[in-house]
């Protein structure tokens, strides 16, 4: 059970007795702890989420390559007659010899069947082995239009040969959000983590920086990702894809240099996801040794969403300063626990836990 509003209030009364008036109305700074508590917790959901969104992408892109290319949807939308025939023959034609299935794929594609019926004709043309099917799946990934190029985009990287992952570094640059996205999928199935490595160095947007750098963590492109760091380009979605990626050494790295005062503090705070000790430990020196009440605010939070109560505990112990040390009891009610309890107690009697 955790501590009442009441129990919580005369504890911040009574570790500075001479602030209870003032207490009595929160504080400016009180408030904007409650605030800063707030969104480290939104910000800990936020990568959970995250983590768990790629993971999710990852195991459904991981399950097209299982299947080798996923088949058109057919209860999708409403089939006409004319389209359920073609995909009825189209699907004939998985078991057919090569040397017969390809000229008629090679004629849907080049006709004017609709998109469901070509898309089932990518499906059944990424089966069909040899150089000329090879060559055609190229085309229709460099030419095709809407989700019939994606299709194929994808069926390239599930082949995963040089000269398929050639032709999808070539077509990132032009193509739309839906190829874009294909692509990176692509490379990070294919486990071509340079190729996403040097489409993130020379990314212009910044939304396409993030993408190829989550795909990246996702694939578990550390050192690609630590690269990136030290080139000093993307710096603000490295700091996430450590985090998501649990690497402590990347992001220590990030939190340990002042060139982007924001960055470190990102960096220092989703330390605070990684919740190992080497990372409680660090934010704890972060909060003895910082320079800023920034940084120190930034630890806390850390502090605060790695669930530290013994490391908050020896903070609070060891703060002199009254207005630190509410902060610190703060967020050792928000986290609750036994040390949270020991140091209300403590609080209560006037003494230090």
């Amino acid at each position: 059970m955790k501590p009442n509003a009441l129990s919580l209030a005369l504890a911040l009364c009574l570790s500075t007795p001479l602030a209870c008036i003032a207490q009595a109305t929160p504080s400016a700074a009180a408030t904007a702890h409650v605030a800063d508590v707030a969104r480290a917790q939104a910000n800990a959901a936020k990568l959970a989420s995250d983590a768990a969104r790629l993971a999710s992408e990852r195991a459904a892109v991981e399950a097209k390559q299982a299947r080798h290319l996923v088949p058109v949807d057919e209860d999708a939308e409403p089939v006409s007659d004319a389209e359920a025939l073609a995909i009825a023959a189209l699907r004939g034609l998985m078991a057919a010899p090569p040397e017969r299935a390809l000229p008629l794929v090679r004629k849907v594609l080049a006709g004017q069947q609709s998109d469901r019926v070509k898309e089932r004709a990518v499906f059944v043309l990424a089966q069909i082995d040899g150089s000329d099917a090879a060559a055609l799946l190229k085309q229709t990934a460099q030419q095709g239009q809407g989700n019939v190029r994606t299709q194929a985009v994808r069926a390239l990287g599930i082949r995963g040969d040089a000269d398929s992952l050639a032709t999808l570094k070539t077509l990132y640059p032009g193509g739309d959000a839906a190829v874009r996205d294909a692509v990176l999928e692509s490379l990070m199935i294919a486990n071509d983590r340079k190729g996403l490595y040097e489409i993130a160095l020379q990314a212009k947007d910044e939304g396409d920086a993030s993408r190829a750098i989550q795909m990246l963590a996702v694939s578990g492109g550390r050192d690609e990702l630590r690269a990136l760091a030290k080139s000093g380009v993307h710096a603000r979605n490295l700091v996430d894809a450590f985090a998501i990626s649990n690497d402590f050494e990347g992001l220590i790295a990030l939190a340990r240099d002042p060139a982007d005062p924001k960055v470190q503090r990102d960096a220092i705070a989703q330390l605070g996801i990684l919740g190992d000790a080497r990372a409680r430990e660090a934010l704890q020196d972060f909060y003895r040794k910082a320079a800023t009440d920034e940084i120190r605010d930034a630890a806390l939070q850390g502090l605060m969403v790695s669930g530290d109560e013994q490391g908050l505990l020896a903070l609070y112990r060891a703060e002199t300063q009254p207005e630190r040390k509410r902060e610190l009891l703060q967020t050792l009610t928000t986290i609750g626990g036994d040390a949270a309890f020991e140091a209300i107690d403590a609080a209560l009697d006037g003494k230090s836990p």
